[in-house]
């Protein structure tokens, strides 16, 4: 992108000394007047400095917008790091990574967690066929329904 903006620049120097060039010689042969001459030559001496303004800004968001894409793509990589890491120390691979999880994940994370060996033990009657019956889970969300049916 670079060099595109380097060849627009050189174009932009060319038109201008072309300009200039064609100015001086309807000078030379009186074809227009010294305050016109000087009047064109204004004229174009801005338009060459907004076309380098211009360039340098696009230059500017070029170069802005390649550094945020450096940064997310070094986020990226470093998620990916850290997935690749976990994955390595549970001792799986992206292939097996279900297996993996329902294996090591929920055991190990059961020991550490109140409460989920309760929830465990209830996946397993629900899986078993033991739906419905009356523990405390079942009355308690029994108890939320009837408490918002009374406010309706």
């Amino acid at each position: 992108m670079d060099d595109f903006l380097d060849q627009i620049e050189v174009a932009v120097a060319k038109k201008s000394e072309n300009q200039k060039k064609a100015l001086k010689k309807q000078l030379e042969r009186k074809k227009i007047s010294q305050s016109t001459f000087t009047k064109k030559q204004g004229e174009l001496e801005k338009w060459v400095t907004a076309e380098r303004r211009e360039i340098n800004e696009k230059r500017r968001k070029v170069k802005d917008t390649c550094q945020e894409i450096g940064g997310f793509m070094a986020k990226i990589e470093k998620d990916k790091k850290l997935v690749m890491e976990g994955l390595s120390s549970a001792g799986s691979t992206p292939r097996g990574l279900r297996k993996s999880i329902s294996q090591n994940s929920v055991s190990h994370v059961s020991a550490s967690v109140p409460g989920l060996d309760a929830v465990q033990e209830q996946l397993r009657d629900l899986k078993g066929g033991q739906i419905g019956g009356a523990g405390p889970e079942t009355k308690y969300i029994n108890k939320k329904r009837e408490f918002v049916r009374e406010l309706m």
